[in-house]
């Protein structure tokens, strides 16, 4: 199933669409290494994200509480560890930012988060990182030392409030200290156990782009957009369950074959014309037989 649409932008209200939509589109790369055990993800696109750093800084002056609030959090992360974190840190994210939610990968019960940057300049990426370690080590009490999984380094990054100065309110939750670098993706999340899966995932070439199923499905969406979002559903089910009552559970698992039928489902913004342009898509499977 497909449909389209258009979103339009109130431009006398300050939003997040609005920065996304003046910031252009960006490629959705990061379904080269998100796992195919991944419940939900949301894909931020851009020209640059720079140029998005610069937009959500000029829509938030709009509200002088809120920049204030805004820019003592920024210089405070910036004082706290001497670094310059647009210097450091936003010049060398690339077009594309992504938050995943992950089935868990052991026994455990709750689903694994991480957030993902594409870096413009790998190598740029690598030394600024090492560069805000240092600072890290040399300006708090945090100590962990890196460790090499499978080739891979993860290392810790103890930086509060990062995420919601650089991406805005909605990131505050994910503060996310360890990270590690896949090809030219660094990821950031709360435990190195999730690192540590995403990694193993990746070289055994489980991820979304290696999926023919879903390969097929993201054909209904353009390969540039503003935002990316998807739901595995039967991935997710157990999740949604949690956040129903006992009526509404017992019914879930009655139903459950079709609801999760609903396999792959996708939404997209394409910023045009002074909005978007709006995708909807979704693969039903149904039960056997």
């Amino acid at each position: 199933i497909k449909a389209q649409g258009k979103t339009i932008v109130n431009d006398s209200v300050e939003s997040y669409l609005k920065t996304l939509m003046v910031s252009g589109a960006g490629p959705s790369e990061f379904l080269e290494i998100a796992p195919q055990r991944t419940a939900f993800a949301m894909a931020l696109g851009f020209e640059s994200f720079q140029d998005f750093f610069i937009n959500f800084e000029k829509n938030i002056q709009q509200d002088v509480t809120d920049y204030n609030s805004y820019r003592q959090s920024l210089l405070q992360v910036e004082q706290y560890l001497d670094i310059d974190l647009e210097e450091n840190f936003v010049n060398w994210i690339g077009e594309e930012v992504a938050v995943l939610e992950l089935q868990s990968y052991g026994q455990g019960l709750d689903n694994e988060t991480a957030i993902i940057f594409k870096a413009s300049n790998i190598g740029k990426a690598r030394a600024d990182l090492d560069h805000i370690e240092k600072m890290v080590r040399k300006n708090t009490p945090v100590k962990f030392k890196s460790v090499s999984y499978k080739g891979y380094t993860i290392n810790y990054l103890s930086m509060k409030g990062l995420f919601k100065v650089l991406l805005g309110k909605f990131f505050s939750r994910y503060d996310k200290p360890y990270y590690t670098i896949l090809n030219n993706f660094v990821i950031f999340s709360g435990h190195p156990q999730t690192l540590e899966s995403m990694i193993d995932d990746y070289l055994d070439k489980n991820t979304l782009i290696r999926s023919e199923e879903f390969r097929q499905f993201r054909e209904a969406f353009e390969d540039y957009g503003s935002v990316f979002i998807y739901v595995n559903t039967p991935v997710l089910f157990n999740s949604m369950k949690k956040l129903a009552d006992a009526g509404t559970r017992v019914s879930m698992d009655a139903n459950r074959d079709c609801i999760t039928g609903f396999r792959h489902i996708g939404f997209q913004l394409i910023a045009e014309d002074g909005g978007f342009r709006t995708l909807l898509g979704e693969t039903f499977v149904g039960p056997p037989g």
